[in-house]
């Protein structure tokens, strides 16, 4: 890693260590100028809390939702696009704590709030477990009834060299995402596919309608995959592969370039 870069991951840490004290001791400030008001001992307490949890929620989504928006495309390390989502990553950052999100996330209400201040496209008709991390909400787009399992992580950016790629993960109507999967920057989800734990989809990965894909299969990057497609457990699909439609892949099968010229 260039000197350089290191200098930067030095400095965001001093700004992500900063900006988390500030926030801590703000919430605590309020809490406690709210809490003193009340003369019970037990209510003043609960106020307390209450209005802690609240700011420790409000103010970073707002602080999120005041800086400028995030487009797909591809960025120099020095860019202004770069440093917006380099602020927006650290802001949201203690609301992607464990408990704290699972807290928040245990209230639909509050988890559909959360994702349209964090400017995700999203209906009001998704079920997202409490512990699955969609580390760039902004590049997500989530149809109805979208079904996402615990520990699922979607991840729209990667950093290449001196790049900085975002590229929107996109999910259709009544898709079902098994606990575990890890979803990357520009994959496409069709309407009605179903997938089982631990499967792993890699970037620009286009899956079409009415898919079953079983537990811990692997699609490699730029594979295509049609509609009405079903993978079996731990078959592997390598990159740039394209599945037509109605095909049926058995378990354990690696799929490479050619594989269904020879059928």
């Amino acid at each position: 890693m260039k000197r350089s870069n290191r200098n930067i991951l030095i400095y965001l840490d001093i700004i992500n260590v900063l900006y988390n004290s500030a926030l801590i001791i703000l919430c605590l400030y309020l809490a406690w100028s709210l809490g003193t008001i009340i003369n019970s001992p037990f209510w003043s307490i609960i106020v307390s809390l209450y209005v802690f949890l609240i700011s420790f929620l409000i103010i970073p989504l707002v602080i999120y939702y005041m800086l400028p928006k995030l487009e797909e495309g591809k960025y120099s390390l020095k860019e202004k696009n770069v440093l917006v989502w380099t602020l927006k990553f650290y802001i949201k950052k203690p609301l992607s704590l464990p408990l704290i999100s699972e807290f928040f996330s245990t209230f639909h209400f509050v988890q559909f709030f959360m994702l349209k201040m964090f400017r995700t496209k999203v209906s009001n008709s998704f079920q997202i477990a409490a512990n699955a991390f969609i580390c760039d909400p902004e590049m997500v787009e989530l149809g109805e009834d979208v079904t996402i399992g615990g520990f699922a992580t979607l991840v729209s950016h990667a950093i290449v060299g001196e790049t900085l790629i975002l590229r929107k993960i996109r999910i259709g109507d009544n898709v079902m995402l098994g606990g575990g999967i890890n979803l990357n920057f520009g994959t496409t989800i069709g309407k009605n596919t179903k997938t089982a734990q631990l499967v792993e989809i890699s970037n620009d990965a286009v899956i079409g309608e009415n898919c079953i894909i079983e537990k811990s299969a692997t699609i490699g990057t730029k594979c295509i995959v049609g509609n009405n497609v079903r993978i079996g457990e731990k078959a592997c699909i390598m990159r740039g592969v394209r599945v037509p439609d109605n095909a049926i892949i058995p378990a354990g099968t690696l799929v490479t370039e050619g594989y269904f010229g020879k059928q």
